[in-house]
C-alpha cells in the first residue's frame, strides 16, 4: 500500500509526525538518564529516610520508566513497524493510551509530595495543599478524560487535537505548580530571621523552590501552546515538550530530597562560624542551632519556640522529609 503514495505526501506526514516523535524520544532518554542518575544518588546518601519515602521514590523511577517504554514503543510503532505507511497514522497505539496515564499520575504524586512540604511550611493549615490537590485532581481527571478519548478514537491524529480536556488538564497542572512555587517561598521569606547563616539558607531554598517549579511550569505551557497553535496543532510537535512533564515531576522531587547534603553542608560566609549544621530542641521547647568546626568547639544559638528565628528547622522541613 505504502509504494502506491507520493514520496512527496509520506513526506509531508512523516517529518512533523514521526520525526516529533524521534526528537521527544532523544528528548526524554536524557531525561531518564537523569532520573536515573538521581535515584542512584538518593539511595547512595539518604539509605536511612524512612521506609514510606524510599519506596514512594521506588514508585516514581518505576513510573518514569515505564513511561520511557511507551515513548520508545510510540516511536518504534510509526519509524520502523510502519515505516512509509501513512495510514498507521490514524492508528492508536495503545503506549499513547499508557503514556498519558502514566504522565498524570506522576503529576498527581509529586504534587502530592510538594503540597506536604506546604503544608508543614503553613503551620499544618490543610487549606493550602486542599487547594493544591484539588488543582491536581482536576488535572488527573481531565486528562483521564483525554485518555478514555484517545481509547474509543479511530484516528490518533483527530484524537491528539481535540485541545479542550488536554488545556484543561494543562492548566491545572500549572495552576497547581504556581500555588506550590509562590506558597513555599512565602512562607520561606517570612520566615527570615536576620541570622547570616539562616536567612543565606532561606534563599538557597527559595531558588531550589522556584527553578524546580518554573521546570514543570515552562514544559506544560510549550505544550499547551503548540496544541493550540494553528500551525503545528495538526502534527506531533507538542510531544516534544508533553512527554517531558513527567520527566520533569520526577527530576524535580529528587532534586530537592538530594539537595540537603549539599545545604547542610553550606558555607556560613566569611564572617561566620562554618561547619556542619544541627538542629535541637533543648527541655524548654526552644529551637538551638549547632555549628561544629572542625576543632570541635560548639557555638550554640537557642530561639524562642515562638519566634521566627525557629524557620531555619522550617525551611529544612519542608524541604526535606519531615515526621509526618
Amino acid at each position: 500500500m505504502a509504494a502506491t503514495v507520493p514520496s512527496s505526501v509520506i513526506h509531508s506526514l512523516i517529518e512533523p509526525n514521526v520525526g516529533a516523535l524521534i526528537l521527544s524520544l532523544t528528548t526524554t532518554s536524557i531525561f531518564f538518564g537523569i532520573t536515573i542518575l538521581q535515584t542512584y544518588h538518593y539511595y547512595d546518601r539518604y539509605w536511612s529516610d524512612p521506609l514510606y519515602m524510599k519506596l514512594y521514590v521506588l514508585l516514581l523511577a518505576l513510573l518514569d520508566t515505564a513511561q520511557q517504554v511507551t515513548v520508545m514503543y510510540t516511536t518504534w510503532f510509526w519509524a520502523v513497524r510502519n515505516y512509509g505507511d501513512p495510514s498507521s497514522l490514524t492508528d492508536v497505539p495503545v503506549t499513547g493510551t499508557l503514556e498519558i496515564g502514566l504522565t498524570i499520575s506522576v503529576g498527581v504524586l509529586v504534587h502530592g509530595f510538594f503540597a506536604t512540604r506546604a503544608y508543614i511550611m503553613s503551620g499544618r493549615n490543610p487549606i493550602l495543599p486542599s487547594v493544591i490537590m484539588v488543582f491536581s485532581a482536576t488535572h488527573f481527571a481531565a486528562g483521564t478524560y483525554f485518555c478514555k478519548i484517545y481509547t474509543s478514537s479511530q484516528d490518533f491524529l483527530k484524537a491528539h487535537h481535540i485541545t479542550w480536556p488536554s488545556t484543561v488538564s494543562l492548566s491545572c497542572s500549572m495552576t497547581a505548580d504556581v500555588v506550590i512555587t509562590t506558597s513555599l517561598c512565602y512562607y520561606l521569606y517570612k520566615g527570615r530571621s536576620g541570622l547570616q547563616r539562616t536567612d543565606k539558607l532561606i534563599t538557597v531554598l527559595m531558588i531550589y523552590t522556584i527553578n524546580t517549579g518554573l521546570t514543570t511550569l515552562i514544559t506544560a505551557m510549550l505544550t499547551m501552546i503548540l496544541v493550540q497553535a494553528p500551525i503545528v496543532s495538526a502534527t506531533l510537535w507538542s510531544t516534544i515538550p508533553y512527554y517531558l512533564i513527567s520527566k520533569c515531576y520526577v527530576n524535580s522531587m529528587l532534586a530537592t530530597l538530594n539537595a540537603r547534603e549539599k545545604l547542610r553542608s553550606m558555607p556560613a560566609g566569611t564572617d561566620s562560624i562554618s561547619g556542619q549544621l544541627e538542629l535541637g530542641a533543648r527541655n524548654d521547647r526552644s529551637t538551638t542551632v549547632v555549628l561544629r568546626r572542625t576543632n570541635d568547639v560548639i557555638s550554640e544559638i537557642a530561639f524562642s519556640s515562638g519566634s521566627e528565628a525557629t524557620t531555619e528547622k522550617k525551611a529544612l522541613e519542608s524541604m526535606f522529609v519531615p515526621e509526618i
